[in-house]
């Protein structure tokens, strides 16, 4: 049977190269088998790391919003900025929406995992990094700027069990990590496919999701502006490397 030492399996599936200079392959181990090995496995190793980096990203959202709701829910209310607009007094509740809005948290973590899969390593790692650092920095925001989503006096029943039932916090408004967290795989996506659907579609939807926030007053029209400009902006270092962008800053 062809046994090969884990740290170089590591090697190979993280930076796409042959294997380590100087390691010899056990006589056992035929070229077929080689083939098979990374054909079939390399792909299943990438597939449990991204499972587990999304579901992490997800979890660390998670945090990041019941933090946030914990503090801001500590303030007095007349530190509370109000964000309305005229924009959110002519948009109705359209509480149908409701299909749209909760169907993000499925969007977010599933083509998130789906636009990741098809990065190489460097971009696979700047993406990482970008998600964590965004994810901070929207938090932030939303402690500085303290603000209260704009719920309608009536509910729908499908809203009302959310509330109630998943998460009853309304103070992590500003920026809208629902809209960044949307738009941004989207964003990514599109340089990640060569398919006008898949480049297209996903972006259509992250938008569709994104006025939904309006729609079912779960948030304001500037949170929706601030979490589309966050998204925009840490995609823009994501595409462009902040390292390498530094780099022509300076000189």
């Amino acid at each position: 049977m062809c046994l090969l030492p884990l740290k170089h399996l590591y090697d190979y599936f993280m930076f796409r190269e042959s294997f380590p200079k100087g390691v010899t392959v056990d006589n056992s181990c035929t070229k077929n088998e080689l083939n098979l090995f990374f054909n079939f496995k390399e792909l299943n190793m990438k597939k449990a790391v991204v499972v587990i980096i999304t579901a992490f990203i997800a979890g660390f959202q998670t945090l990041c919003y019941y933090l946030v709701n914990q503090i801001c829910s500590t303030f007095p209310a007349s530190s509370l900025y109000n964000l309305n607009t005229v924009v959110d007094d002519i948009i109705p509740y359209m509480g149908f929406t409701w299909i749209i809005y909760y169907s993000g948290d499925l969007f977010m973590l599933i083509w998130a995992f789906v636009v990741i899969l098809m990065l190489d390593i460097n971009q696979f790692k700047r993406a990482i990094l970008i998600y964590i650092i965004m994810i901070i920095t929207g938090a932030v925001i939303q402690i500085l700027i303290p603000a209260v989503s704009p719920y309608p006096a009536e509910l729908t029943g499908v809203q009302t069990w959310f509330h109630k039932s998943v998460i009853d916090a309304q103070y992590a408004c500003f920026p809208s990590m629902h809209v960044a967290l949307c738009i941004f795989p989207a964003c990514i996506g599109m340089t990640a496919f060569k398919s006008l659907p898949l480049k297209i579609f996903p972006l259509v939807y992250a938008v569709l999701i994104s006025i939904s926030t309006l729609t079912l007053k779960e948030h304001y029209f500037l949170d929706l502006l601030g979490g589309v400009a966050l998204a925009l902006l840490f995609f823009f270092f994501w595409h462009y490397n902040l390292n390498d962008l530094m780099k022509r800053v300076v000189k």
